[in-house]
């Protein structure tokens, strides 16, 4: 059984180079439909991913805790609903297993004067010594420092700067809406600028101490949300139980969600991999036709070929696999081939980045893209993307190899073929 099968792959490997145009012909299809698919995957993994994080890091973490009645009325920002004893509750859950930190997160907006103007502006309540808001390649000081604890300096980002034309060591005075329908205001000064890769964030946003926002919101040393980061490597099951033990801390006030359950954009990117899968095979399959027309004129142009084989006792079927195994081999090679093309391609984008800027980015503000991203690609897709270019040139020869069954051997070798 070994020795024949050698014997045909040896037999489909003196085809294969007989007949090198058409091979190239084939093989080209298959290879720059795989280099394709992949650099396909690798744009839309490196954008979900990017897009996870940033929701991870700047909007959720891993866990939200809320209050119910915010949640309830979020549209209207009432301040009044924070997480009440924000400090007590962050040692408790920070108590638990599985969890890395806890940080406590204040959201809210607010208006600038300056110059007899005003303007709206978001302001952002962290915990600069703990927070993992500007981790990341996309994210970087362009001035300045990060303000120190309870200071009521701010850092501002590169686009507000641009907005408002204010650099490191200015000051400018933001009023916003306090817990108790009041207004309260201060006078800040900014410490430094940072340029934040997450487009959401990287316009009329700037930071402080979010102690010093708290009481300046009239929050009494008070969060609005706070943002659970677990431990790496965490599984569903666990992450399940530590939600439940969170909840259980204050079942009627608070609720915890996961993160991928508080962005309905998340949900919807889970789709549009699937889309991905389906984009795929489309390039394949247009690939394949063209295997399909080689090997089609291939059986038709070696009848006599094929007629001298079933008359030295070869069988049928053993002619049919022997052009599904040139497909195999043809296949096989082109979708390595265009593998190693695309994986070279992506390790250069992922060294690089690529500038969602210069392509129009801009316009997905509202989506957590950062302006930068980094195409990537796991092994797993590797894998799937050689067998599928494999599996759809194998499917697309299977009809002309049938063909070969129909040949007789009389009439075969009466062909000028």
């Amino acid at each position: 059984m070994i020795k024949n099968l050698m014997q045909l792959t040896r037999l489909a490997f003196r085809n294969i180079q007989r007949n090198r145009r058409r091979t190239l012909l084939s093989g080209s299809t298959i290879a720059i439909a795989a280099f394709v698919v992949c650099v396909m995957f690798a744009f839309e993994y490196g954008m979900i991913k990017d897009m996870e994080m940033n929701i991870r890091n700047h909007v959720t973490g891993d866990i939200r805790v809320r209050s119910l009645l915010f949640s309830k009325n979020e549209r209207v920002q009432p301040l009044q609903y924070f997480v009440n004893g924000t400090q007590d509750m962050i040692q408790k859950i920070e108590s638990f297993d599985f969890v890395e930190k806890a940080l406590p997160s204040i959201n809210s907006g607010v208006m600038i004067y300056r110059n007899e103007k005003t303007s709206n502006s978001r302001v952002i309540g962290l915990d600069f010594s703990r927070t993992n808001f500007f981790n990341g390649k996309n994210n970087w000081m362009l001035d300045g420092s990060l303000p120190e604890e309870n200071s009521q300096a701010v850092l501002i980002t590169e686009g507000f700067a641009q907005k408002t034309g204010l650099t490191t060591g200015d000051k400018f005075t933001f009023i916003g809406k306090t817990a108790i329908g009041g207004t309260n205001g201060m006078t800040a000064k900014i410490s430094g600028i940072i340029h934040i890769g997450d487009s959401d964030f990287n316009g009329s946003t700037f930071f402080i101490d979010w102690q010093v926002l708290s009481s300046l919101l009239r929050m009494n040393n008070n969060a609005l949300e706070i943002l659970v980061l677990t431990k790496e490597g965490i599984t569903g099951s666990q992450t399940n139980e530590l939600i439940r033990s969170i909840q259980n801390l204050d079942e009627e006030n608070i609720e915890a969600i996961p993160w991928y359950k508080v962005s309905l954009l998340v949900q919807m990117f889970q789709f549009v991999d699937i889309m991905f899968l389906f984009f795929a095979l489309f390039f394949f399959l247009l690939a394949c036709s063209v295997i399909f027309n080689t090997t089609m004129m291939s059986v038709l142009e070696r009848k006599k070929e094929i007629g001298t084989l079933l008359a030295l006792g070869l069988e049928a079927k053993t002619v049919s696999y022997l052009f599904l195994l040139e497909s195999a081999l043809i296949s096989a090679v082109s979708s390595l081939a265009g593998i190693i093309a695309g994986a070279a391609a992506i390790f250069i984008m992922h060294t690089y980045g690529i500038d969602l800027g210069a392509l129009g980015g801009n316009s997905m503000s509202g989506m957590n893209f950062s302006s930068w991203i980094y195409p990537n690609l796991n092994f797993g897709r590797y894998v799937l993307v050689f067998c599928t270019g494999v599996f759809t040139a194998c499917a697309a020869c299977i009809i002309p190899a049938r063909l070969t069954l129909t040949v007789q051997p009389a009439e075969a070798l009466r062909t000028e073929n």
